[in-house]
């Protein structure tokens, strides 16, 4: 079926990943007797962001289909979809209380209560780099490709494809630091 983005459980002989060849389902995979043991389907494009719920059976998924979707591993059933407008990259923080969602189209990661994920966000963060206005005009966009939260959920980490990296403050959103000095994956 293709595997993307595998993801360990709670248990230490199960996986969760996306499918890459047959059709867009989530897999949740026993590694001890090698079977399949849940199959989530609802996104209707390719799944490019996986992670499981630090603190119980939960995980979430974004899609290429615009939606992020919250599941249970004991239930097939999306528990809830939240629906933007692109494709989203999601990350937990260390408590499971909140996720963060990144928009690349309008440089964008919203928090959202876990408990109340149907409702707007709680704190919506712009990613902006003041310094990329001085080597092109228009500035280019910064194309986020991963999002973490610092384990005492302080800070989060945005990774990005081109030359920098950049660290927020998780509580008001401000850039705090921009980690530079390799090469990404965009060559000028």
């Amino acid at each position: 079926y293709g595997v993307d983005l595998p993801r360990f459980t709670h248990k230490n002989t199960a996986i969760v990943y996306a499918s890459t060849k047959e059709d867009d389902t989530i897999r949740y995979h026993s590694l001890h007797d090698n079977k399949y043991l849940q199959y989530f389907k609802g996104h209707k494009e390719r799944v490019v962001s996986l992670e499981v719920s630090p603190i119980d059976d939960g995980f979430m998924s974004g899609s290429v289909d615009r939606t992020v979707r919250l599941w249970d591993l004991r239930s097939p059933a999306c528990r809830g979809v939240l629906h933007l407008p692109s494709s989203p990259l999601v990350a937990y923080d260390s408590s499971g209380v909140v996720f963060a969602v990144a928009i690349n189209t309008f440089s964008r990661i919203l928090l959202y209560d876990m408990n109340n994920y149907d409702k707007e966000p709680f704190l919506t963060m712009v990613l902006e780099d003041p310094t990329l206005a001085l080597i092109t005009f228009p500035p280019r966009q910064i194309y986020m490709t991963s999002l973490a939260f610092s384990s005492n959920g302080k800070y989060i980490l945005v990774g990005t494809s081109g030359d920098a990296h950049y660290i927020l403050d998780a509580f008001e959103g401000h850039l705090l630091a921009k980690l530079e000095g390799f090469m990404g994956l965009e060559r000028g």
